[in-house]
Parts: C-alpha cells; structure tokens; sequence
C-alpha cells in the first residue's frame, strides 16, 4: 500500500480526510467514502460512518471497512464527535480483524513516520495522538499495539529521545513553534502507558541507558510540567528495572532501590550526576513516586533500606515532600496520590512500623482535608477512610490504639473547620453511626449547636445527613430514631435567623426524604405561619412532589374523604394556603410554593386550570422582587414551566389524535369513558391556548412598557427569549400575536438605561417573523430611523451611542436601506454587501467629525462626537460574519487609518496629567454659542477617553476577526504596517494615558491584540514578549526617554494593564516563560533600595500588584507570594509616600491572595475561609517565619514603626491554631505580640489580642482567660494594658469551642471591680465600656459557674452608681452591654434594678426635665428615646394634649434625622394612648405636613422607616371617616400609605404593608391567616380600603394624580452627559394606573 502523508482531522466542520489507498470496489461503500471526503457538517459525516457497518458482513469488504474505520480511529482528534462512533462499532466488529488491521496501520504510521525522521514539522509528532487513542477504554487497542510492541517501542523512545535533544538545544524558536513541551508531556504519557499496559517489547533493555538519561534531563528541566515529570520518574524506573546484565549485574529491583539512597550515595558519579538529584526535592519526589507505581507491592514491603522497611522509607520521603510542596497544587496532588496507595498496603508490613507511619499519616490528613485544591482535599479524604479501614481491622482483631488515635485527634480538632466534621463522616461509614454514638453520646446535638457558623455549616450539614441516614439503618425504632435526629432541630429552626435557617431546613427535608413520617412532627401551619417552619414544610412537600415520597398532614380517614380532597391541591395542601403562600413576604417561602406548583416527578404532567391561573397570579404579584438571585429563581421556575408546558402539550395533541383514531376506527362501538375522557383533553389543551396568549400578550408584551420598573421588565424580556429560543410558541402563533406596537415597544427598550434589557430586546427582534416589520417596508419611515440612529450615534450621551449600536442592525434588514444609505453619503460606493456600505457610512462620518475637530475640538465635541460612530461599527462587525467578505482589505486599511487620525485628536486630552481638571467642576462651561449649546469640560473628558474606548476595542475587534488572508486573492490582510500602527497605537496609549476610563476599557481590546499576536505564524508572535523586555528594560534605567513617560502617580496607569494584558494571554504552551522572567525582574527591582531606584520600584510594585490579583493567573503567582510579603513590608517606613502608598496597594492585594476576599463585612469577625491554620501558612511561606518575626521586634522597639507591625498583626489575626502542630514554632510570636498589648495605638493593641488567638492552642485558651483575669487584678496596670487584656480576653472567648473546661469566674472577676470603679481617674470610659462587654462573654460561656453567685449584687452596685452617674451629664438609660449582664441575673436582683431606675426617674430626672433638653442636642435624643417607652409621663409635660402634641412637633424637625425618628416614635406613643375623644380635639395637621414630608423619595430611609412605623402603630388614624381628619387631610394620609408601599426600600414597603391585616373585614378572614405579605399584595387590598373610606369625589381625584404623577417630567438638563438614577425607581405608574382604573369601576 501506498504511503502517504498523514494529518489528524480536526472537528472544526471541515472534511475527513481518506488516503486515496482507501478505494473500494463496492460502489457504494466507495460513494460513501467520498462522501466523508467531501461533507464538512458533523451530523452528515456521522449518518456517513453508521452506514458502513452493514457492509462488515460480506467477507469480500469486511476487511476493508475495518482498515478503513481502524485509521479513522488513529487520526481522527480524540474529541471529535464521530470517533466514538467509530470505537462502538469496533468493539462490536471481529475481534481478531480489528487488532490485525489496527496493527497494520499502526505500522504504517510508523513507517511515515521513520520516512520523515530529518523533517522537523509539526506533524511527525501527531502519531503520539494516534497511538494515545488506543489506550482510552479500547481493549483491543492496546492488543494491537502489544502484535507490534518491538516496532512501536523503539519509534516512540527514539521520538521521545529527539524531543529531548531539541529541548537541549535551547533553540527556543523551534521549541515554540513545535510545542516541544506539550509534545514532551504526551509522549511521556504514552510510554507510560505502553510500557506498563502492553507486552514489553524484547529491545527495550537495549534502550533502557538512553531512556533513563533523557527521563533524567526532563525531570531536572525547570519549563518541564510536573505531570510530565511524574511520568518521567515511572521510565526511569522502569529503565533501571529493565537493565541488561552487562550494565547492572546486581539484582535489577534491588538496583531500583538504590535509587532512594541517592542521599547516601558517595561522591562519585554513576550513569549521571547524583548530586544534583540530592539538591533538587522534585527529582527525588519523582522517583519515589515512580518506584511506588513500578515496583511490586511485596518488594516494597519485604526489601529493607537502613533497617526499615522501603514502604516506610518512601512514605517518610513523600511526607517531607508535603511539607516542601504545600502551595503547589500539582505536586501535592501527585504526593497524595503516593500517599493512597501506601496507605492501601500499609497492613502487609510489620505492627511495629504501622504505629509511627499512621500517626503522620494522620496528621498530613488533617492539615490537607481544608486544603484550598480540591482534588487535594479529595485524595486526602481517601487516605483517611484507607487509614479507617485499617484502624477498624485491626480494632476488630483486638488492637485498638490505631482507632483510638483517630477518636482522640478527632477530640481535639477545631470545631470550626471542616476537617472535625469530614473525620466523623468517613469514621461513621466504617464503624457504623452506633458506635460513634457511644463514643459521643450527644453528637447530634453538638452539630446542630455549630450550624451557626457559615463557614463549616454545608459540612455540618453533609455530616449529620449521613449519619441521620445511617443511623436510621441501624436503628429499627422509628420513635427513638426521630427523637435523637428530628426532634432537636424543631426548636432551633423555630429561633433561627439567617443564615442557619436555611440549613436546619435542609435537615428537617433531609430527615423527611430518610422517614416520610417526619412531616407529621413539623408544627402544622394552621397553627404557626412562621416563614423557618413554611420553608421546612414547602421544602419537604416539594420532595414529596418529585420522588412520589407519601405526605402525612393529617389522619388518613380524613386525608382520604372527598372534601378533603376537593380542598387539597392535588390531595397534598389547601388551595387558599398556597394561594396565600405567594404573597407572603419571605422569599424562600414564594419561592418554594411556585416550585411545589411547577416541579414534578414527570415533565409532561399536564397543568390544572387552577395551576395556570395561579401561574399567572403569582407573576402579578411577584415579578417585581427587587432581590436579583429570588428574581432568578423565579425566572428559572417559569422556564420550567414552559417547557412543561410545551412537552405536555405535544402528550396531550397525541392522546387527542389517538382518541380520534379510535374513534373512527370504532364507530359503533364508542365507549362512554372514551368521548368524556377526549372532551377533558380538549378542555385541556383549550386551557392552555388561553393561558399561553393570556401570558404572551398580557403579562409579558405589556411589560415591556417604560411605565414598568426594571425588575418587570427585565423579567419579561428575559422570558420572552426563552421562549422564542425554546419555541415555546408556534411560529404561525406568534405571527398571529404579534403586533407592530409590540416592536415599536421593543424598539424603544433599546434607548433603555440598562444594556441587558438593550440585548434581550435586540435578541428578540432578531427573533420576530417578518410581519412584525411592517414599518421596514416605506422608504420615507427606514429613513427617519437611519437617520435617527446617525442622530443617537453622534449624542454626547453614551447610552445613546448604545441604543444606536442595537437599533442599526435592526433598520438594515428593510429592502430600502442601501439606497437610504447612498442618499446620505451622497456618493456612490462599490459595496453590495449592506454592512460593508454603512460601514463605509460610518468612517465617512467619522472623516468629517476629524476635519471639525481639527479645526475646533469644541466645536466637534457640541456637533459630531465621534465614539458613538465607532462603536457603531463594532456593532456591525462583531454580529455580522464577515468572513467571506471580499472587502476586507478595505475596511482594515481604511478603519486602521481612520481610528489613527482620530486618536491624534484626542491623545493630548486623555494623555494630560490632571485630564479630569485641578477642579471638581464637571459642569463649568467652557463654550457658548448664540444658539445657546454649550460644551462644559466633562463634555470634552468623554468625548475623548470615550473616542479612545471605542477604538482600542475596535481595533482589537478587528484583529481578531480579520483573517491572515484575502479568501479570494491570498493577499495579506493584516500587512506589517497596520500591525505596526495598531502596536504603536496601544503602547502609547498605556505608557502615557492618564486617564483610567481611557487605559482600563482599552485593555480589553489589547488583550484580544496579544492573543491574535501569540498565536501569529510569523514574526508577530515574538512582539508581546519584546514589548515585556523593553518595558523592564526602561524599569531599570536602560531608556531614560521612555522612562519620563510613564506615570509615577495613578498606581502607573496604563503600564500594569499592559503587561496583565500581555502575560495573561500568552499560550500555555510555552510553559508560561514570560510570565516566570517578568516576575523575577518586578520582585528583583521591587527590591532596589537606592534612591535612584525610587520610581522603578513604585512601578514595580504596582505592575507585582495587577499580577498578583489578576484570578486568570491562577496559583502561578503563588510561589512568589512570601516574596512580596517581604517587599510590601520592607516598603512601609520609606520616606517616599509614593512607594509607601504602593506598597499598602501591594500588601492589601496579597492578603487578599493568601486568604481570599473577606467573606464578612465585619472586619473583626473574620470567616474560616478567610483564614489559615498556622502550620499551613508557614509551610507555604516558610521564609516568612522569621522575617515576620524581625518585623515584630523592630516594631516593639521603634514605637515610630507602627506600620509594618500593624501589617504584621493583620496575617497572625488570620491565622487560627492547629492541634497537631510543634509548640515552638509558634511560642516565639506569642512574647512579642503579648508585648504589642502596651502599645499607645488602640489598633495594634486590639489587633494584637486578636493575632493571639492564633498562637494559642485551642486546649490551652481556657487556662490563658483565667491567667489573664489574674493580671487584670493587678491595680498598677496603665489603661492601655488593661484594654490589651481586656480584648485579649474577650476575642479568646470567641475561640471557645463547646465542651470546654469550667471556670470559676466570680472569683476571678471580683478583684477586677477596681477598673470601672476608677472610671474617670486612671481608667477611660471606654475601657470600662470594653469591660463590660468582656464580662456579658465571659458570663455566657461561663453561665454555671455564675448562676447564682454573690458577687453580681456587688456588680449591680456598681452598674447602678456609674448609671447614676452618667445619667447628670449625657447619657440616661442603661446601655446594652449592662442590660446584657443585669438580664443574666436572679430576679430579686433584676427587681432592685428596676426599682432604682424608676425611683431616680421620679425624683430626680423629670423635675428637672426642660433643662436637661436645653443641654445638647444627644441630651435631648436620650430624652424623646426614654420617653416613647413612657405615655404616662407624656400626658403630665403639658397641662393640655394639644400642648403636648404642639411640644413634640416642635422637636420632630425633618431636616434632623435622629430627632425626627426619636420625637415621632414618642408622639405615636402619645397619640396611642389618647381615647378617640380626645383625639377628636387635637389639631394633626402639622402633624401631616411632617409625615409626608417624611415619606418622600427624597427623604432619608430612616425618616421613611420611621413614618411607616407611625403609621402602622396608629390605623385608626386611616380609617375613621371625619374623626381626626378632614376629607382631604384623609387623603393626604392614603397618599403617604401609597408612596411608602411603592418605596425603593423593601423595608420600608414590608413595614407598611403590615397595615393591610388591620383592614381585613371579618367576612374575608379565614382559618388561615397571613399576617405578612407582599407590598403588591398589601397595596391591592388598602386600595380596596381607601375606595371604601375615601367618598368617590375625593377617590377619582387621588387616583387620577397617582395615575399622572410621572407623566410629565421635567426635561433633564442638557449638561447631564450620563443618566443620573431616579429618585424612586421601584415605582410603577403603568400598574397603578390600572389599579386605579379597576378600583374606580
């Protein structure tokens, strides 16, 4: 047979491509086969390939298809499609004649191979690929291979050994360009494989010295991937296993071993250097893990090294490795997986060496099960139910020091770290969950009690999941079994919050999917309307739904009754409580109840009536929801919901065909059931017509309407995309639905002020059938709206220029539009292709704004603003598929040049070094004209960094989708000139630009640049990497021109975008080179003291700072994190601010990196996943130990020195303490950051108690508390060094884990009493203020020791006198923290407390009562806050109620928050207390004028929360016809009602809408009562009240004025470039209007 050349096919639809050999003399096996040649699509070429299987059983062709599909299956990319079509019909084909025919081509490939042996190309190599193909799931590819072992062997050691003599060369243009490193990793992969899964071949010991040799130099190879050293220590033993005689005489598997006393070896040189092996850990690390997969497990068990077995040996060396490699993910993967299979045959060695292996076993568990890699975190968890499975074997046989070992460890681990709680669930899947709860009887218990804790609670959850389920296996009384699991969380979930609600709700679901009888003991919702007991119930009742799980609600007797079930929906709940249920205000509850309505266990259930009317009911109500992830949720539901729609419409038009069918074929013989059964089908399916034009037309149409807020319109647009790319409606349906106001509407959503909305609508209209353009068809009409879209395109406004990127590609699809085109350009141009043309358009329009702004920028800022232009055109580029345009020449050339001139234009704004202005005045005007337009100078700023925007992303459009060249004439596109203007153009944009607008957008087009150039055939491909020498260049001093242009200030500017641009893009093929070098160089001149190195190391250090926070480099920077700690830090003290502030950016940035982004928005209160064990930390960065340490001593003896100590403090704050780690690598902080107590700045004092628990152990927190309380009684102590201790103590107590040892507090604290009765003398208020606070935690963790004890009477004292005392100047009730502490005491004591407080008020404060509100303005707040608690006081201020009301208004100011929310929280006290008659006599109408200023948009959240409370603490005001108001006053109240239930704030609008339970009339109550529902909801109904209460002559008015409120909008100012927020944008007048207008009817 012929040889040809061979190339792999690829799947991007191109053809496959046959070797002519391939000719067959079947006819049509031979079309077939040139069929393959020719078709391109996938589906065509795999209907191809299925056919040639019923040709396999004539013997004359059987052969030849096998040939044939055989080198398909070798050539053909292991990712294409129809390759698994191939290896199916395979291994269902003649065993023998596949391997025979396989064999034969693999020899072939090989003899083309050999025939290219001197040709250095590309695809010599892709035989690598071939053969890998035969060991994925393919058994009889690795038996072919095995036919020919001696001649595959040879080729593919001697391609190996070429590779790496190409690697040696250090020709690193052949080397990229060949990919000689991806080559390497395959290669090694595959001999790997070949020489472990095949018969070995009989010449492999002729090339075991050379295949040892060149494995060696690539595991010693730096730019070598770990992977592929792995693979190369496996042949390197292999090739030392597979020595000839003459060169190891010794015993071959002994030969191996000595492998692992390189260490050992003398100073002699063998077959190579071994020295440089000792040296290097990776090279040991992968031998060791290379004699573990090679050598049988019985030698590594029996053979002995230094009198241990080598099993040991090598596990000691790997644990060692761990420690080395922690912050290398790939490595410790490749530890970990040594580690499995040690563990795997740890019980085939001697007892004695099981003991101290297991023991460090346990600890690399421990400290890798929270590792931040996942499958590292994964291979550990298997080396602990490995070492589980061991320890339980041998518990079993009598031995149980290896289980006890684990249950101690276990004892001592953190409850706060996932690691506890990962341990008992592998624990429990050995031994059982019996046994674990004998050895802790109140384990459920403990797990619940620390789902509070976020950062572990999914564990905790994961945990008990298991073990409630094994249990429940285990345990046969059911009663016994919900006790121990179900009846503890009840309670909990009854008095949770979020986020633990939601977890203990899981549970309960949990619990319900183990034993359905669970439902039964949940608090039944008749009774509780509680949202945490709502969500378990929904939760559980939606299981049921999906799995067919049975629901016990109620007796079965009454379950079962027909009444029952004409109540239940769908015999599982009441119609009105789901009903109910979707207005309710939490949104778990809404959420879940849609879910039970719209999930079920089969998609083509068919939809009840009552089901679609509540789907469109609860859209009503609930498509505002401001909260983005329960809108999601809502959406996500609703496609479901379509979907079921549409698949359980097509069931229902089958049974209706197949009901007719039987029905004409059974004309005489028509049973009864049959006609009503095809009358409900047709009810059905008639149902679902209405339902789908109800819902199309007037909930998602109708919403696209400005009059709607964002959340309704976003939702409508985002569903009605599904459903156009779902096909949820018909075609012929939606032509008929259609209206042209419809895309009028749409039209208009594109000048929206949100682009998604801009997109979804431009996705639909692309969607719409022609009828609904209708418009596109009159030429005068497509005209006015080209020219209308020149118009938005050339607004200063960018949203304009948005909204005519969208509208242009709409108005191009009309017959009219090239012609419309023409008449504007007034020329003739040579384009037939539409797009073509108006991009034509566009750079003529852009010439000309050129000309102007040549001639007068401002000039050309007021009339032709050119980005909207440009942005235009890449619009049209990016949704048009140029690539057979024969114009693209022309575009390149002529927009290359274009973008060129217009930079010019506006380089010198954005490149000025203050281009926002010396002043704060965006709108000064700078130009006035007599036609009164003017220019202001934030007009010129983004008319100019806009216009640099727009072309940087151009450009980088363009070279992306430009391709290299002319399809037609082969011409090159992208020329070295226009490349090199393009280059040109992003350089000096990032070395000069100040502006951050302009360099920030203009990286994204850079980057697509960069990624076009590294993946460049030509000399392109090396620019990126000289643009990165020549800027490190300048760094270090080497171009003092280029130098001067950089910025020193503006964190660089442009520079650190463009070198992340540059590095994050390059290939990973080339081992990431560039981005090693780079680093090296920033980190080398980052720590260049010299002063001539001042700027370098600023720019250094900001371009380090863009690197490290970059999350597309991934762990790459992780090696070179304790290198900028030392930088950053070193950095602190500088006299220079600019590096100072630098090197705070760069700090900020890696604390960030090392301990991820705060979860918490309390800084104190730091998440686990935001911190570190101290062992890992330190094993990661080990050079940091002692430099942090140095920096702690510096600090403590240079008090000048704070900011490196304050840095210092903030990694030791998150760092938490590991049981299993050595004392003293630790107990060297612990004197210096005791030390840091003293200090003068209450910062580091605090952030020194807090690092402390970090240094702790966790055993030993409660023996510190009490030594620390013990000092604290020491009187001689400064104030700072109390508070010190004091907050030493307090975080400490936060570190307590449950079960901790006692303590004896009261006898502790009692000598401590000195500090608050020195208040004022040596001891600040705040400290005693942090006392307090110390003792209501200490008194909590604490509570038995002092239940009961004398010495709190000696506290109350206390607490009184200094209340007291405080009370004379400012302050005048008790605080929290002393409520806290007086609330934890016996009564007796809580009555003497009262008793003092109401004594002192009677007779010492209110006689006294107006000079204290003439003291301060905090005086009188404490005064109106006290008072609101005390209505009988408020009568006694003034001898009239009108006084007293007059009084209070005059206090109740709204321009002072805090006093107006305190003063109407009195007054609404007053006004409670008043009967109606005396309310009758009261004048409010100042009262009014308050509130509803109050409650404008306008108005603080405070002011409104505070009127919406008023309100609701006083209904009777709303209700009573001419009580207390007049008919217009009532007015004015209802009008305030509706402003507050359509306030931006959910808080607000869920306070006001407790109003609508006051209104419901006796006749609407039900057994079911919701007491919290929606704003939609509740706004419903108090309309319905206000038509009631209000007369109709003064209801059509207010209904009119809220109908017309926005309806006439003051223009915005023409100065306004950007689109400033609306005051209220969760209003919507569209829905009032129709409210009103049902109401009024």
């Amino acid at each position: 047979m012929k040889s040809k050349k061979v190339s792999i096919n690829i799947i991007q639809n191109t053809p496959i491509k046959i070797p002519d050999r391939f000719q067959s003399k079947n006819d049509i096996v031979q079309y077939t086969i040139e069929k393959l040649r020719s078709v391109c699509h996938v589906d065509e070429q795999q209907k191809l390939i299925k056919r040639l299987p019923e040709h396999l059983t004539d013997s004359s062709n059987s052969e030849f298809i096998t040939s044939l599909l055989t080198y398909l299956f070798l050539t053909i990319d292991s990712k294409h499609p129809i390759r698994k079509t191939i290896s199916r019909i395979l291994l269902s084909a003649n065993n023998n004649l596949v391997r025979k025919t396989l064999s034969d081509n693999i020899l072939d490939l090989i003899k083309i191979g050999e025939a290219e042996k001197y040709c250095v190309s590309r695809s010599r190599y892709e035989i690598i690929t071939s053969l890998q193909n035969c060991f994925n799931n393919f058994p009889p590819g690795i038996e072919s291979i095995s036919n020919v072992t001696d001649y595959v062997t040879p080729y593919m050691i001697d391609l190996f050994l070429n590779l790496v003599d190409i690697l040696s060369s250090d020709n690193k243009s052949q080397i990229k360009i060949l990919d000689i490193h991806s080559h390497i990793y395959n290669i090694t992969k595959l001999l790997v494989s070949l020489l472990q899964q095949c018969t070995l071949s009989n010449v492999l010991p002729d090339y075991s010295t050379k295949l040892m040799l060149a494995s060696y130099k690539i595991i010693i190879d730096d730019y070598i991937s770990f992977d592929a050293k792995c693979n190369c220590g496996v042949l390197m033993v292999i090739a030392v296993v597979h020595m000839p005689d003459h060169a190891m005489t010794d015993f071959k598997l002994k030969a191996c071993l000595m492998l692992l006393k390189l260490d050992k070896t003398e100073d002699k040189e063998g077959l190579f250097n071994f020295k440089d092996i000792i040296k290097n850990y990776t090279a040991n690390l992968c031998i060791y893990l290379g004699i573990l997969n090679v050598v049988p497990e019985n030698v590594l068990c029996e053979e002995v090294i230094d009198g241990i077995p080598v099993i040991s040996f090598i596990f000691g060396k790997l644990v060692d490795c761990a420690k080395r490699c922690t912050g290398k993910p790939t490595q410790m993967l490749e530890v970990s997986r040594g580690l499995i299979l040690i563990t795997k045959i740890m019980n085939t060695i001697p007892l004695s060496y099981i003991e101290p292996m297991f023991s460090r076993s346990l600890d690399y568990v421990w400290m890798h099960l929270d590792h931040f890699v996942d499958t590292v975190r994964h291979s550990a968890k298997i080396i602990l139910e490995n070492l589980v499975k061991l320890a339980y074997r041998h518990y079993r046989n009598g031995y149980t020091n290896l289980l006890k070992m684990i249950l101690t460890n276990m004892i001592d681990l953190l409850v706060n770290r996932c690691t506890h709680y990962v341990a008992l669930t592998t624990l429990s899947s050995e031994t059982g969950c019996s046994f674990l709860l004998e050895q802790f009887s109140h384990l459920p218990f403990i797990l619940l009690i620390n789902i509070g804790d976020s950062s572990v609670a999914p564990q905790i959850c994961n945990t008990y999941e298991f073990l409630m389920s094994q249990h429940a296996k285990e345990e046969h009384n059911t009663n016994k079994w919900l006790e121990l699991w179900v009846d503890l969380v009840k309670p909990l979930l009854s008095r949770s919050v979020a986020p633990a609600t939601v977890f203990y709700q899981r549970l309960l679901i949990s619990a319900y999917r183990i034993q359905p009888l669970v439902l039964q003991s949940i608090i039944h919702y008749q009774h509780q309307n509680g949202a945490n007991e709502l969500g378990a119930l929904l939760g559980c009742l939606r299981v049921a739904r999906k799995s067919g799980l049975p629901v016990f609600l109620k007796d079965n007797s009454e379950l079962n009754s027909n009444e029952s079930k004409k109540k239940c929906w769908r015999g599982y709940i009441e119609y009105e409580f789901l009903e109910l249920m979707m207005c309710h205000q939490s949104d778990e509850v809404r959420v879940s109840t849609l879910a039970l309505v719209i999930e079920s266990q089969k998609s083509t259930e068919i939809f009840s009536t009552w089901e679609l009317d509540f789907l469109k009911k609860y859209f009503f109500y609930n498509v505002t929801t401001q909260m983005p992830n329960t809108r999601q949720q809502i959406i996500a539901l609703y496609k479901k919901a379509f979907i079921r729609i549409k698949e359980s419409m097509a069931v229902l038009v089958r049974h209706i065909a197949t009901i007719c069918n039987k029905i004409k074929a059974e004309v005489d013989s028509i049973q009864e059931g049959v006609l009503e059964e095809l009358q409900l089908y047709k009810k059905q399916e008639i149902s679902y017509k209405v339902f789908m034009e109800t819902f199309f037309q007037e909930y998602l149409c109708s919403g696209f309407h400005s009059g709607f807020n964002y959340q309704r319109r976003s939702t409508c647009l985002e569903l009605m995309v599904f459903m156009l790319n779902e096909k949820c409606i018909e075609p012929e349906e939606l032509e008929r639905k259609w209206k042209v106001t419809d895309t009028m509407i749409l039209l208009e959503v594109l000048c929206d002020s949100y682009e998604s909305n801009i997109a979804m609508a431009y996705d639909i209209l692309t969607k719409l059938p022609p009828t609904a353009f209708e418009f596109l068809h009159s030429k005068e009409c497509i005209r006015s709206h080209i020219l209308q879209t020149i118009a938005l395109a050339s607004a200063i406004k960018p949203t304009s220029a948005t909204a005519a990127g969208y509208m242009l590609p709409i108005f191009l699809m009309s017959p009219y539009a090239r012609e419309v085109i023409l008449d504007i350009m007034e020329q003739q141009a040579g384009f037939d292709d539409i797009y073509v043309l108006t991009v034509a358009l566009f750079i003529h329009l852009i010439e000309k704004g050129v000309k102007l702004a040549k001639k007068n920028i401002l000039e050309a800022v007021r009339r032709t603003p050119v980005y909207g232009y440009i942005l235009c055109i890449r619009h049209l580029i990016e949704k048009r598929n140029f690539s057979a345009c024969e114009h693209w020449e022309y575009l390149v050339t002529q927009l290359v040049s274009t973008c060129k001139a217009v930079d010019e234009i506006v380089s010198p704004i954005v490149n000025n070094s203050s281009p926002e202005g010396y002043m704060p005045m965006d709108n000064e005007v700078i130009s006035n004209n007599k036609k009164d337009e003017i220019v202001t100078s934030q007009m010129v700023l983004v008319y100019a960094w806009r216009t640099t925007k727009e072309v940087s992303l151009l450009l980088g459009e363009l070279t992306l989708n430009v391709p290299d060249k002319c399809y037609k004439t082969g011409k090159l596109l992208l020329t070295n000139d226009i490349m090199s203007s393009i280059s040109e153009h992003f350089l000096n944009l990032f070395l000069e630009t100040k502006h951050r607008g302009a360099y920030e957008q203009a990286y994204l087009g850079f980057c697509k640049f960069c990624e076009k150039l590294w993946t460049s055939s030509n000399h392109f491909q090396t620019w990126p990497k000289l643009w990165i020498t020549n800027i490190l260049n300048v760094l270090k001093g080497e171009n003092e021109n280029t130098f001067h242009k950089l910025c020193p200030t503006r964190r660089s500017a442009g520079l650190p975008f463009m070198i992340q641009g540059i590095i994050i893009t390059e290939p990973k093929s080339l081992g990431n080179e560039n981005f090693h070098s780079c680093m090296k160089t920033l980190l080398n001149i980052a720590s260049n003291t010299s002063e001539q190195n001042v700027k370098s190391r600023i720019h250094a250090m900001n371009i380090l700072r863009s690197l490290y926070r970059n999350n597309q480099l991934g762990e790459l920077v992780s090696q070179y994190i304790a290198e900028g700690v030392i930088i950053a830090l070193d950095s602190f003290n500088h006299n220079k601010w600019g590096v100072r502030n630098s090197a705070t950016l760069l700090f900020a940035t890696l604390i960030i990196r090392i301990f991820g982004v705060q979860r918490n928005r309390d800084i104190e209160e730091l998440s686990l996943k935001n911190r570190l064990s101290s062992r890992v930390f330190f094993m990661r960065y080990t050079t940091l130990s002692d430099f942090l340490l140095e920096q702690i001593i510096k600090g403590i003896n240079n008090n000048e020195d704070t900011a490196a100590l304050h840095s210092v403090l903030l990694i030791l704050e998150r760092l938490y303490p590991c049981n299993t780690e050595e004392e003293n690598q630790l107990e060297k902080y612990m004197v210096h950051v005791t030390n840091c107590l003293h200090n003068c700045m209450y910062r580091i004092r605090a952030l020194a108690a807090q690092a402390s628990t970090s240094l702790i152990p966790n055993l030993e927190v409660v023996s510190y508390i009490k030594s620390i309380l013990i000092m604290l009684s020491d009187v001689t102590h400064t104030d700072n060094y109390c508070q010190g201790l004091i907050l030493q103590i307090t975080y400490l107590l936060r570190c307590l884990t449950k079960g901790h040892a006692p303590l004896n507090v009261p006898n502790l604290i009692e000598p401590t009493f000195w500090i608050p009765l020195s208040i004022g003398k040596y001891i600040t208020h705040y400290t005693v203020a942090m006392y307090f606070d110390m003792l209501v935690s200490l008194t909590s963790a604490f509570l038995k020791t002092c239940q009961g004890a004398l010495v709190f009477g000696k506290l109350v004292e206390i607490l009184m006198w200094q209340t007291v005392k405080d009370i004379g100047t400012v302050e005048l009730e008790i605080s929290d923290r002393e409520y806290q502490v007086v609330t934890s005491l016996d009564a007796t004591v809580k009555e003497y407390v009262i008793e003092g407080i109401h004594k002192y008020l009677e007779r010492k404060l209110f006689p006294v009562f107006y000079e204290l509100l003439a003291k301060s303005k905090a005086c009188c707040l404490s005064m109106f806050l006290m008072l609101q608690h005390y209505p009988c006081i408020l009568n006694n201020i003034q001898p009239k109620k009108q006084d007293v009301l007059d009084f209070l208004m005059k206090w109740c100011r709204s321009e002072d928050d805090e006093m107006y929310c305190a003063v109407l929280s009195t007054i609404s006290t007053f006004i409670n207390s008043l009967s109606d008659n005396n309310m009758k006599q009261l004048n409010c109408s100042a009262l009014l004028k308050t509130i509803r200023d109050a409650s404008s948009s306008a108005s603080t959240a405070h002011q409104r929360i505070a009127t919406a409370q008023f309100l609701v603490s006083n209904r009777r005001l709303l209700c009573q016809k001419n009580l207390f108001f007049k008919e217009r006053e009532l007015a004015h109240l209802w009008n305030i009602v509706i402003i507050l239930l359509e306030d931006d704030d959910r808080v607000i609008r869920d306070i006001i809408s407790q109003l609508r339970e006051e209104f419901q009339t006796a006749s609407s109550r039900s057994h079911l009562q919701l007491t919290s529902v929606i704003a939609e909801k509740a706004r419903e109904d108090l309309l319905q009240v206000c038509v009631e209460v209000l007369p109709s002559k003064i209801t059509i008015p207010l209904f009119l004025s809220w109908t017309l409120r926005h309806s006439s909008k003051e223009e915005k100012d023409s100065l306004d470039i950007f689109d400033k927020g609306e005051t209220n944008t969760y209003g919507e007048e569209e829905q009032l209007a129709r409210f009103s207008r049902k109401m009024s009817n």
